[in-house]
């Protein structure tokens, strides 16, 4: 997993009993090296997750064919790629999952998109869906309620600091 992941990614890994080991990425690419992957992949790995940091989508060419070369599940989280139709994944990955929370660009207070191309992780994956509980209509309502109050208050901060900007501008111009 790239070195780079909010907290949650980190614990869903754990979750599973499996143990994450970050890779860094290039600051320029926001990208990992196929090296470093290479050089963090034991015998013991089961799944690759590259993250698209801020929805910078690079190739994975390379990283497909390593995995596929050492039978390694390729997982893209393209949490924050998501820009309506126009990108789906890298059809070379085993899945690649967006995700809809309060703080995405696209958001619907939570739930996530997944492209899986592996049939039979599919049909475990509806499996286990089907088990979770369903959330609550009143559930789902406080969710919408506090994730539109904190909306609220980050519009009116950005309001405020452009009239700000904008109160200086005008001053500086003005200003002897």
């Amino acid at each position: 997993m790239t070195s780079i992941n909010i907290p949650d990614m980190v614990q869903i890994v754990r979750e599973y009993e499996l143990v994450p080991v970050p890779v860094d990425i290039s600051v320029e690419t926001t990208a990992p090296t196929l090296e470093d992957i290479k050089e963090a992949i034991t015998p013991k790995v089961k799944v690759l997750i590259v993250s698209y940091i801020y929805g910078i989508v690079y190739p994975i060419s390379e990283i497909a064919k390593l995995c596929r070369e050492r039978d390694i599940l390729l997982v893209e989280d393209a949490a924050e790629s998501y820009y309506g139709n126009t990108f789906n994944g890298n059809p070379q990955a085993t899945m690649t999952l967006f995700s809809f929370g309060s703080i995405k660009r696209y958001t619907s207070f939570g739930g996530a998109l997944a492209f899986i191309r592996d049939p039979e992780i599919y049909k475990k994956m509806v499996s286990t869906h089907d088990s979770f509980k369903v959330q609550s209509k009143s559930e789902f309502l406080k969710k919408l309620v506090r994730s539109l109050g904190i909306a609220t208050l980050l519009n009116l901060s950005l309001i405020h600091i452009c009239r700000c900007r904008r109160l200086l501008t005008c001053r500086s111009r003005w200003s002897p």
